[in-house]
């Protein structure tokens, strides 16, 4: 019978960190998961914003908004989108959209760096030219100077999308978009 509580106590001194590494496995994959999500929701959200500012200015062919407008304040005012849509992305960073030419708009929204890299990569990866992307740049949350990302500037190489982010924990992505 000793055999019996040896093994009793060695299964238990077995079974606890195996039974902590799986919850611990479950809880890592449920945390990339709602990053993932936070992610799709934040990049759709800006891609969706966009592809409503066109369709409005499309719809109304003599209508132009004023450089330095706040879109989304503006995109309100026309009902566009509801009322209480918010300027916030999933992250609980401001997102701004100002008019910065004619034809011109710039979404800037405040995220975590690693989003920042991210989002950056997905959208390069994606192609500017299809989304109708002028300028790619970011800046980290200690910094004031942009870096742009896309396109490289004429004979150099653009800041890695890395660098551009900086190493902080918050950054600044900015996103010209072509409205016209």
């Amino acid at each position: 019978m000793p055999s019996q509580g040896k093994q009793s106590l060695l299964f238990s001194a077995v079974l606890v960190p195996v039974a902590l590494i799986i919850l611990g496995a479950f809880a890592l994959s449920a945390a990339a998961v709602f990053e993932n999500l936070r992610f799709a929701s934040g990049t759709t959200q800006i891609l969706e914003f966009v592809r409503q500012v066109r369709s409005f200015v499309n719809e109304q062919k003599t209508f132009s908004f004023n450089l330095g407008e706040n879109v989304w304040l503006a995109m309100i005012r026309f009902q566009q989108i509801p009322r209480t849509s918010l300027q916030t992305n999933p992250w609980g960073g401001t997102i701004r959209a100002i008019i910065t030419a004619n034809t011109e708009m710039s979404i800037e929204s405040d995220l975590p760096s690693q989003d920042c890299r991210r989002m950056a990569s997905y959208l390069i990866g994606r192609g500017p030219q299809t989304l109708g992307l002028l300028s790619i740049a970011a800046h980290s949350n200690q910094d004031t100077t942009w870096s742009v990302i896309y396109p490289p500037p004429p004979g150099g190489q653009a800041p890695t999308v890395k660098a551009a982010c900086g190493p902080t924990s918050l950054s600044r992505l900015a996103l010209v978009f072509k409205i016209k």
